[in-house]
């Protein structure tokens, strides 16, 4: 089937010059024709302008923005392909990913959201883990249960989704698609893609190497914010699920933390999670690691062992 769908793909982008070419390279290895790269870039003052100009191809502004949201409301404003894929610079797509998506939603036209596998790597290109699309409306108000299950690099829409759901709250510095994708499902429906789409890099100078408490703490807020215009009593529900899951997400940073030997972080994360909420250092990897500590890892990890033998 021939395929006459055509793509944007936004990046915004900000003195990303070490990765940007590997996202570019990206694209342009997708191997369709009807496709469009925007780079909104916010007034780099690294190599990032030398190398967008190696790039005839690229459509590409450089000036200082209100954030990334900002930037990728701007590429989403210049653009005109039927889907709108959008992927930070420092990620990047796994090849012939596009052509995929692209067939899916040519030949399914009810398909508006795809969603399809995210795989983790560190700044080395090392495969750090690889998530499969578990988005869900459910999840995403439900986020107390295994997080929300975004993963924007690999989720894809039409222009439909944005025209209704857009433009992304330029007050976000975090939770900007949590935001979006929350309109987006109560709207339309979430097709599952079980294929490989594209690479998210985490690593220490990025937004998730500075850990996930700011992420939690504004998604909290977006949720709230969009729960309190239907029922009340949800709203309080929610806000009391939300508590507790942020205070044993900062436990389980916290054992995080002490094993890369960062023991002042790992102190300060769990008197935080203590004073929020004292029953959280009662939660079962708290739990399991003070239980290490006491027996020894070889002694826990044989007990475990056994106990997982008897119970199946």
């Amino acid at each position: 089937m021939k395929n006459s769908l055509s793509v944007s793909v936004i990046t915004p982008s900000l003195n990303q010059g070490r990765f940007i070419r590997h996202t570019i390279d990206s694209v342009l290895k997708q191997n369709i024709h009807n496709i469009e790269h925007i780079i909104i870039d916010g007034g780099s003052t690294d190599e990032t302008i030398s190398i967008l100009k190696e790039y005839p191809h690229l459509k590409w502004i450089s000036q200082p923005d209100r954030g990334q949201s900002d930037a990728i409301n701007k590429g989403f404003a210049m653009s005109c392909g039927n889907l709108i894929a959008w992927i930070n610079s420092d990620d990047y797509y796994v090849p012939g990913a596009l052509q995929a998506v692209c067939e899916l939603f040519q030949a399914n036209p009810h398909v508006s959201l795809l969603s399809g596998n995210t795989v983790f790597v560190d700044e080395h290109d090392n495969i750090t883990f690889r998530t499969a699309p578990t988005m869900t409306k459910w999840r995403l108000f439900h986020p107390w249960h295994n997080g929300t299950g975004i993963f924007q690099p690999g989720t894809i829409f039409r222009r439909e989704v944005f025209e209704q759901c857009g433009p992304l709250d330029i007050t976000l510095q975090y939770a900007m698609d949590y935001d979006f994708f929350l309109k987006a499902v109560e709207r339309f429906a979430i097709h599952h893609l079980e294929r490989d789409i594209a690479c998210f890099r985490s690593y220490d100078e990025s937004k998730t190497g500075h850990g996930y408490g700011p992420f939690r703490k504004e998604r909290k807020r977006v949720l709230l914010r969009h729960l309190r215009k239907k029922n009340l009593f949800k709203t309080i529900w929610t806000a009391i699920c939300l508590h507790i899951y942020n205070t044993r997400q900062d436990v389980e940073e916290a054992i995080g933390q002490y094993q890369l030997g960062c023991t002042g972080q790992a102190r300060r994360l769990l008197f935080k999670a203590c004073l929020a909420n004292p029953m959280s250092l009662l939660c079962y990897p708290h739990l399991c690691f003070r239980l290490r500590q006491v027996l020894g890892t070889a002694l826990y990890e044989h007990l475990r062992k056994k106990f997982h033998a008897i119970h199946g």
